[in-house]
């Protein structure tokens, strides 16, 4: 059976702490009842066509209408912009749909390809493309671990992101055998007419909100102040981890190396 992950990302304002993507996955069956709930709550008064988190946060586009000193004087135009979001999370909420989240933290990526030659080698330089990469793999392994007879299809948004997303995509396949027997195309949608793109974009803003205020030590925090039902994992790379994934796929143990021009 198909699987379809609508996929967005986002991250802090500079780019700075973290990068994230986010991934929501569902059969033909389930995306099709949840574009009609979301469809739904887009409808529900005050109407708005399609869902952006840029547009919500800066009353833009859609919610320029919250705007309105008449009919929407402050602060009650706020509170109805936040109003109309959370009718939408409550439709993602009631729905089967499920998430999938990735973060790699920027200063941590940055430092280890800062300090070793290997790292540079296989680590790109967008750090966002390793981003990517890490979603796409969580969502492709989702899918072969709860499916009996997995397949799995991705979209983005039709955006200048595309090319790169298509480049990253099929570099990843080629690079991982084994499971791009499963992963069939990645195409590239308007994200003003597709639910599934407008959820991603909210799922990946609810994930950054969580990173925000974290202290890149401690677990990320659980329960979420929201889509607990439908974040099912949030992953992220911190140095650790980088370390492991190219000892994992190169054979380079840089940590071993550290320790013994340390000790030595």
């Amino acid at each position: 059976m198909l699987t379809r992950v609508f996929i967005d990302d986002s991250a802090d304002g500079f780019r700075k702490k973290f990068v994230l993507a986010a991934g929501l996955l569902g059969t033909h069956g389930q995306w099709s009842k949840f574009n009609k709930q979301w469809k739904a709550a887009l409808r529900v008064p005050p109407v708005i066509h399609h869902w952006h988190s840029k547009e919500w946060r800066s009353l833009s586009g859609e919610f320029q209408q919250f705007r309105d000193p008449v009919k929407w004087p402050k602060p009650i135009g706020g509170e109805a912009a936040n109003a109309k979001r959370s009718t939408l999370v409550a439709a993602l909420e009631a729905s089967p749909i499920r998430a999938v989240a990735v973060a790699v933290l920027v200063p941590d990526y940055e430092r280890l390809r800062a300090a070793h030659s290997e790292a540079r080698e296989y680590f790109r330089n967008d750090v966002y493309e390793c981003t990517l990469q890490s979603v796409v793999y969580e969502c492709a392994t989702d899918v072969r671990e709860s499916d009996s007879n997995p397949c799995v299809a991705f979209v983005s948004d039709l955006s200048s992101r595309a090319e790169i997303y298509t480049r990253v995509y099929t570099g990843f396949k080629e690079r991982n055998p084994k499971i791009a027997t499963i992963m069939r195309g990645i195409s590239h949608l308007d994200d003003e007419k597709w639910p599934g793109l407008q959820a991603a974009d909210l799922v990946a803003h609810v994930v950054n909100q969580e990173f925000a205020g974290w202290d890149g030590i401690t677990q990320v925090k659980r329960p979420l102040r929201e889509l607990n039902g439908t974040i099912c994992k949030i992953a992220y790379w911190n140095e650790k981890y980088m370390y492991s994934v190219l000892k994992t796929n190169t054979g380079i143990d840089l940590q071993a190396r550290a320790a013994f021009v340390t000790q030595g």
